[in-house]
């Protein structure tokens, strides 16, 4: 899924500001 990577590397790129977001993509 080119997806996926890609919010990978904007993840790692960018700290996490929105815990509540990021854990609803990972999901």
């Amino acid at each position: 899924r080119d997806a996926v990577n890609r919010i990978s590397e904007i993840l790692n790129e960018k700290p996490l500001e929105e815990p509540e977001k990021s854990f609803m993509i990972q999901n």
